[in-house]
């Protein structure tokens, strides 16, 4: 009796374990049912959303340019809502990037403004202008004074550095050696102008003291004033002695040497040539002027003020192995 009893009661225990075996079963098949209709219904949610994106999606594109100078800005970001997803511009300003057409732009440049531009606005590829920061933009060439890393000083652009007036004296070198011992923050007034010579200037006022003591800087080293003679524009005087020797024209069985004077004026041209030591033969006079005349036009590149015309000594060899050397 005892052990029909032991099996009723094991009997009743086994139904009841596998009732809730069953329920346990149960609830976990529902969960992966729910969760695999989850995951279906986010997957499609997911790919509609992305179908959409793609379609939303247009090709924008534009070229980034300084506001005041109108030169291209390399390396200038454009960000999609100011987040990292983006791009940045090329040596000539251009960039192009894929964007929703509600996105908008934030377009970026180290020591510019932000702009922030519409996507949409950019489909025609338009030219962006960002304006500095905290800089005094004065005359043309464009002169700066703006703080920057380690250094606060003038920062040239869109044509040559002009040359640097102290209460209306010029140093030669002021602004270019010693920039660490610039007083930036005694400036009283700074100005571009053209000077007595008609360069473009800047004009620095300080203080009489200061003033005084720029001028009478001691310096340790010599400073070449030599205005800088390019021939043709871009070559030395190597290259102006090779035009000699392959545009000369010499007599049958000549051999004598002749010396031309000439100047090369600011605007290098040539002029005012003439034999200071003249041939026996006079048709080698006569085509060593006029291959001095000849001349491509020199580019000249003076590192004072005052332009004046450089005077110039050529002697020219009439002879099959023709050298030439230049006073």
């Amino acid at each position: 009796m005892a052990r029909i009893m032991r099996n009723h009661f094991t009997s009743k225990a086994i139904q009841k374990s596998n009732g809730k075996l069953r329920y346990v079963v149960f609830i976990a098949i529902s969960s992966l049912l729910i969760s695999f209709s989850a995951c279906r219904t986010l997957r499609m949610n997911t790919f509609s959303s992305n179908n959409k994106e793609a379609n939303d999606s247009i090709l924008i594109s534009g070229t980034v340019i300084d506001a005041i100078t109108h030169l291209p800005l390399n390396g200038a970001f454009e960000l999609i809502n100011g987040d990292a997803k983006g791009t940045f511009s090329d040596s000539t300003g251009y960039f192009t990037l894929k964007a929703l057409n509600t996105d908008t732009i934030h377009i970026s440049y180290i020591g510019f403004k932000t702009k922030r531009i519409s996507a949409s606005d950019l489909t025609a590829g338009p030219t962006i202008a960002l304006d500095t920061i905290n800089t005094v933009l004065i005359g043309n060439p464009v002169v700066r004074i703006k703080p920057t890393m380690d250094l606060q000083w003038l920062y040239y652009e869109n044509g040559p550095e002009p040359f640097i007036y102290v209460n209306g004296e010029w140093y030669p070198w002021f602004g270019k050696y010693n920039l660490d011992d610039i007083p930036y923050d005694k400036i009283i007034d700074l100005k571009v102008k053209d000077d007595d010579y008609g360069n473009r200037a800047v004009f620095v006022e300080y203080p009489g003291e200061i003033a005084d003591s720029i001028k009478n800087t001691k310096l340790d080293y010599f400073i070449n004033t030599d205005p800088v003679v390019l021939f043709g524009g871009k070559g030395n005087d190597a290259d102006m002695i090779k035009y000699i020797q392959e545009n000369q024209v010499i007599p049958d069985g000549a051999k004598e040497r002749v010396v031309v004077r000439f100047f090369i004026n600011p605007d290098g041209s040539v002029s005012d040539a003439s034999i200071i030591k003249a041939a026996k033969n006079e048709a080698i006079n006569k085509d060593a002027i006029q291959l001095v005349n000849s001349l491509p036009k020199f580019k000249v590149i003076y590192l004072t003020p005052q332009r004046t015309p450089i005077y110039r000594a050529l002697p020219i060899v009439y002879n099959d192995t023709s050298k030439i050397t230049l006073k």
